[in-house]
This record gives structure tokens, sequence and C-alpha cells, in this order.
């Protein structure tokens, strides 16, 4: 693999890592949980320090951030079907958001790995 193929590969692992961060941020502006918000944008950047420690909280908060989209999902879900309305879309779309969430997790260490043989 070539020097600019393995740069690239690094900043698309980056970018997913960091898009799942935002977008569970943005779940919990939305549900007006302004505290749980801006303590995920804070844990976004704990990849990028060289311990070890960090590295395995920012993983575990997105294996939990995952486990929020599944709880919110069965809860949207279960209102959609109180009203009788469509739920199949829905159900899907928080799926594929906790598993592109609970993916990005396991990305977390080799970004922090490539942060340190960077140098």
């Amino acid at each position: 693999m070539t020097q600019q193929q393995s740069a690239l590969k690094i900043f698309f692992k980056r970018l997913f890592v960091g898009l799942a961060f935002l977008v569970l941020a943005a779940h919990f502006s939305r549900a007006g949980n302004g505290l749980m918000m801006f303590l995920t944008l804070a844990l976004m950047t704990l990849p990028y320090f060289r311990n070890p420690i960090a590295t395995k909280i920012a993983q575990y908060a997105l294996l939990l951030g995952g486990i929020e989209w599944l709880r919110a999902g069965y809860f949207l879900v279960m209102e959609r079907l109180s009203f009788g309305g469509t739920w199949l879309r829905l159900a899907f779309i928080m799926l594929f958001v906790a598993v592109f969430t609970i993916l990005a997790s396991f990305a977390v260490p080799s970004i922090a790995l490539t942060r340190k043989t960077e140098d």
C-alpha cells in the first residue's frame, strides 16, 4: 500500500468515527439534553490522544451510543405504533444508525494506533 493510499484510509476512518460522534451529539441536542451533547463532542477528541485509556473511553462511548440508538429507536417505533403510523422505515433507519455507531467504535483503536505511528 502506498503512502497516499494509507493516508486516505486513515482519513476515512477518522471521518467515520467523527461522523458517528457528531450524529450522536445531534441526537442528544434534539432530545434537549445539552449536557450529553457537549460531553459527546468532548469525547470526540479522545481518539487523538496517545493515552490508551482515552482511546478505550472513546470506544466504549460509541458502543454505548449504539445502544442509545437502539433504545431510542424502540421507543420511537412504539410511539408510531400507538398512533397507527408506519414504522418500518423508522426502524430500519434507527437500526442502520445504531450499527454505524457500533462499527465506528471498532475503528477507534486503529485511529489511535495510526496517530502513534505517524511520529
